[in-house]
């Protein structure tokens, strides 16, 4: 009826030899930490790896990673809640508001478009997707990105546990789930949550894809998942060569992680011609990529004559972070004109007028890539030191704001004004520092992933800068940063003083450096809250508006949009005297600002002065040639006048 008592005997004696026992775990760490107390390094941690573990031995983690993938949630519904009546939430700006009416064109049953894309097209898909189900409920949507920002932090954490053990995957996890930015991005209408959701589960699926009996499977899941993140970020496709590369030179087994096995099995015996299993992958890998982007090329080839798997503002953008004027942080090609309903069309016209011709989209790229090159090669020492600064700004713990400012959201939402000043980029960083230095004993098996993080760098050095653009970067070092928080802990348990000063200098160090003044701070938060300020006046919400705009003047006396949509809502709240103040000031300031001289002329028009008035149409006029509204309104006063 039951086992002998020989037989459970021997089980217990086979148990015992396969897994050593609390004692014998102990003495092996302490004779480890004797071995090393003199270094003043840390040794490359024994344990990493957890994907030949059996099943029942990983449960204890994936218990944790969901508790964990819950509280993120948490703390990400609570920020949707909080902030969910500021300005820019109820009426969405700049990308948030193109990406809104994409969406809202697709559901209408545009879906396939007219033109070659120019943004990223996985993002407003998306969120058509969500609207079809959900309606135009923007909280809907912040809701169902925090679900995807819940389900990336239980996906990065297995991707971790499966490389490196289930405590560093357990500290991966709730890094990503008390990191503030993410809790940021994740509730914006920004494509920053679905690229962050799609890089965990790209992380996940490489994790799978050298283990087990499904690897060809994760491979081509690898290759279709990372095509969805170049159609969500198009900087990723820097990652495929890299991808392809380590799928063709590590044939896996079934049985060890691509991070666990040993450097010396890692290559010996190891050709540099991939095996048949190695190939097997790489080209599955390959064909998930290809079922991605080929409807995407032939979209782009049929409507535009750009057989291309992404987009084609590539051109306009390298020129934006790279001219003689370039700041390494956004700029409009045409001042005031940051909107997705100029980018495209103003990218284009400024291209045929320097041509003189019509341009396909793949010219038009071509040539803000030469326009660019053109200036770099007149001052290459500028253009050597505008990548260095945007080195320093990658790696500052500053988050650059775009339309929506983290620093203004901290101000409504608990999580992000509790967090911040505790867990940023600057951090996150220092300790993924010490995390690679802690495991560059196994490059030969982690060389892939320290590639990830240097084709992505590169990739965000050679355009511009803002702080979702620098979000995929964070959630790649997630894993990382948990070796060094778990090396850190493991040290000072085991009083190792000397390693623990150098981690302690690299800490200061890379902290200190995140702090350098590399950008203006206050003006681009003058800015942010500029925008919020043209939310709360799209609201007709005008002394709300008002008062945005004057908090950003007293951050920027200087910023002459500010001046200009401070007039702007003086004007619709019926002062036209300090509008005219407003509006003067802003071309002062900025005599290209075109949108200003309109306004402007109608203001003076309102308080009588015609003769002004049309001096500034006429101003108008020389400044855009093609202002419609300059030239209606000085031909309806030139016949006023001649009117008998």
């Amino acid at each position: 009826m039951g086992r002998s008592l020989s037989q459970r005997k021997s089980k217990q004696n086979t148990a015992s030899q396969t897994k050593p026992d609390r004692t014998e775990r102990s003495s092996g760490r302490e004779a480890d930490a004797k071995a090393t107390s003199q270094r003043w390094w840390f040794s490359v941690p024994t344990d990493l790896g957890d994907a030949d573990r059996p099943l029942s031995g990983r449960w204890p983690g994936f218990i944790w990673l969901l508790l964990i993938s819950a509280f993120a949630l948490l703390l990400r519904l609570a920020n949707v809640y909080q902030t969910s009546a500021l300005p820019t939430v109820v009426s969405p700006l700049g990308d948030s508001r193109g990406y809104l009416q994409w969406a809202d064109q697709i559901v209408g049953g545009n879906w396939c478009g007219t033109e070659p894309f120019y943004q990223a097209p996985a993002y407003p898909y998306f969120l058509a997707l969500l609207k079809a189900v959900f309606g135009d409920s923007v909280a809907a949507i912040r809701v169902c990105q925090s679900l995807l920002g819940s389900a990336a932090v239980l996906l990065v954490g297995l991707a971790t546990q499966r490389l490196f053990g289930i405590r560093y995957g357990i500290a991966a996890g709730l890094a990503l789930a008390l990191y503030p930015p993410a809790i940021f991005y994740d509730g914006l209408i920004q494509k920053a949550a679905l690229a962050s959701f799609l890089l965990c589960a790209l992380l996940y699926l490489i994790s799978l894809a050298n283990v087990g009996r499904w690897q060809v499977m994760a491979a081509t899941a690898c290759g279709a998942c990372l095509g969805l993140l170049c159609l969500t970020r198009e900087n990723a496709l820097i990652w495929s060569p890299v991808l392809v590369l380590w799928f063709l030179w590590s044939s896996g087994s079934e049985q060890q992680s691509p991070a666990v096995t040993d450097d010396v099995q890692a290559t010996n015996g190891k050709s540099w011609i991939p095996d048949r299993r190695s190939l097997q992958k790489g080209l599955a890998f390959v064909a998930g990529l290809i079922v991605v982007f080929l409807p995407v090329v032939v979209r782009n080839g049929l409507l535009g004559g750009v057989w291309s798997p992404t987009t084609f503002q590539a051109g306009s953008n390298f020129y934006i972070g790279n001219h003689a004027h370039a700041t390494g942080v956004y700029q409009p090609l045409i001042s005031g004109r940051e909107t997705p309903l100029y980018e495209r069309s103003d990218a284009i016209q400024l291209a045929e007028q320097n041509t003189g011709r019509e341009l396909t989209a793949a010219e038009v790229s071509q040539f803000w890539f030469d326009k660019a090159f053109a200036e770099i090669g007149e001052a290459p020492g500028r253009w050597v030191r505008l990548l260095a600064t945007k080195s320093l700004m990658v790696i500052n713990d500053f988050e650059v704001p775009d339309v929506d400012s983290y620093q203004l959201f901290s101000q409504f939402s608990v999580a992000l004004m509790v967090l911040s000043p505790i867990w940023s980029f600057g951090w996150l960083f220092a300790l993924a520092w010490i995390g690679m230095l802690t495991t560059v004993g196994r490059w030969r098996s982690l060389w892939w992933y320290y590639l990830l993080h240097l084709a992505m760098l590169a990739a965000i050095v050679g355009f511009f800068l803002l702080g979702r653009y620098r979000q995929p970067l964070a959630v790649l070092l997630m894993p990382i940063a948990a070796v060094g928080v778990i090396t850190l802990v493991d040290a000072i348990g085991d009083r190792r003083w000397r390693p623990l000063i150098t981690a302690s200098l690299i800490l200061v160090a890379s902290v200190l450096v995140g702090k350098l003044p590399v950008y203006d701070r206050q003006a681009m938060q003058a800015s942010a809250w500029m925008n919020a300020g043209i939310a709360a006046g799209r609201q007709q919400d005008y002394p709300q508006s008002i008062r945005y705009f004057e908090t950003a003047l007293q951050m920027d006396a200087d910023l002459p949009e500010a001046h200009f949509n401070l007039g702007r809502a003086l004007q619709l709240s019926g002062r036209p005297d300090l509008a005219l103040q407003s509006y003067r000031r802003s071309l002062h300031l900025n005599p290209d600002l075109i949108d200003a001289y309109v306004p402007l002329a109608q203001v003076l028009e309102q308080m009588g002065q015609v003769a002004d008035a049309m001096v500034v149409y006429e101003e108008a006029l020389r400044v855009n040639p093609v202002d419609a509204r300059a030239a209606a309104a000085l031909s309806r006063l030139n016949a006023t006048l001649a009117a008998p």
